[in-house]
């Protein structure tokens, strides 16, 4: 058996593939299973994760991305196709920006960089992404977990995306920080930038930058659910939590959403927040809690193994295995919210929010 890319099934898959759908269209009475779905595919565009300065040409005409979908059937365990962000020209931000070398205001527009008129600096800009990336090799075990976290990222499944959303959404509620309008966003650690219009709910209001260490194109799977991505721009930078690259009080919101236990030096990075907000701005923090799974007897295991959902979680656990997608990719590793509120509160912020809720938290601090 093979799939429609050419690639050929081992038994193993086709075994899983065939269980799966055998056991939900049983589920749901539908006659027919005609053909294994279960497609792995190959990754050719690795490097884009790897930053080995390999730049695709942007394709972002909305119209011929979903026609081409509406051709190709997604499987759920199928290496995502990866777009281009609608981006924003410098010019739109390079009156925003700083020289980190000297921390001037003075960067020009030159061709294909940003260049510092007092230093000399210069900031390399492809495909309107400025790389404002310093010391990228300071730190070896950040960058080992960093290559582990990418392995897991370019191997996200709609399986993801389906039970990642309710939290998105649920912060995005009970925050009411969805609600903003007409205000300049930073999110950090944004990864491919879905945040801008999965989590707000008028995106068309905001001028949102997204900053990562690394560039994370957007998969099919959000552009599928979130066609607003096609449509508004966003400001793009790769670069670090802790030395943000703008000028003092340039934002309404600050935010970290899923990324503050994978950064470097948190505290340093909840200080660089408090800089670049302005006066009154709001800092959003929220991700996940590492809390005791030790808990579960044996027995709990194996009726989870065998519940309605396991052979799904058995493929999941193949598809990352043969990506090489660690179990542990984090530098940090919160039990409670209370570490991230007390450096908030150290630095200046006013805490108004701090709810945990199953194994997730958020907090929302206001700068005086």
């Amino acid at each position: 058996m093979s799939s429609k890319r050419g690639t050929p099934l081992n038994c193993t898959e086709t075994l899983l593939t065939v269980s799966i759908g055998a056991q939900y269209y049983r589920k749901w009475r539908i006659p027919d299973l005609s053909e294994a779905s279960f497609y792995p595919g190959r990754f050719t565009t690795s490097d884009f994760y790897l930053n080995k300065q390999i730049f695709a040409p942007p394709t972002m005409d909305a119209a011929a991305i979903y026609r081409k979908m509406i051709d190709s059937e997604r499987n759920i365990y199928e290496p995502a196709e990866l777009h281009h962000q609608n981006r924003h020209d410098p010019s739109h931000f390079v009156d925003l920006m700083i020289c980190q070398q000297n921390r001037s205001n003075d960067l020009k527009v030159d061709g294909n960089k940003l260049v510092s008129e007092s230093s000399g600096k210069s900031y390399t800009v492809r495909e309107n992404v400025v790389d404002v990336r310093v010391d990228a090799e300071s730190n070896d075990e950040w960058a080992r977990l960093n290559e582990q976290f990418l392995n897991y990222h370019r191997s996200l499944s709609p399986f993801t995306l389906i039970n990642s959303t309710p939290v998105i959404n649920y912060v995005s509620v009970k925050s009411g920080i969805g609600q903003l309008k007409n205000a300049r966003v930073l999110d950090v650690g944004a990864g491919t930038g879905h945040m801008f219009c999965s989590f707000f709910r008028f995106p068309e209001t905001l001028d949102y930058f997204l900053l990562d260490p690394n560039l994370r194109l957007l998969h099919d799977q959000f552009i599928r659910v979130y066609p607003g991505l096609t449509e508004l721009k966003l400001s793009h930078f790769l670069g670090y939590s802790e030395d943000l690259p703008f000028v003092d009080e340039s934002f309404d919101l600050v935010m970290s959403y899923s990324s503050i236990d994978h950064f470097k030096d948190f505290p340093q990075f909840i200080e660089s927040a408090k800089r670049v907000l302005k006066s009154g701005g709001t800092l959003l923090i929220s991700s996940h809690l590492d809390k005791d799974s030790k808990g579960s007897s044996f027995g709990e295991r194996i009726d989870s193994l065998f519940s309605s959902t396991g052979l799904e979680k058995l493929a999941r656990s193949r598809y990352f295995r043969k990506w090489a997608v660690g179990h542990d990719d984090h530098t940090y590793h919160f039990e409670n919210s209370q570490p991230i509120r007390q450096v908030m509160e150290e630095k200046g912020f006013v805490v108004e929010q701090d709810e945990e809720f199953g194994n997730y938290f958020f907090l929302v601090g206001r700068k005086g």
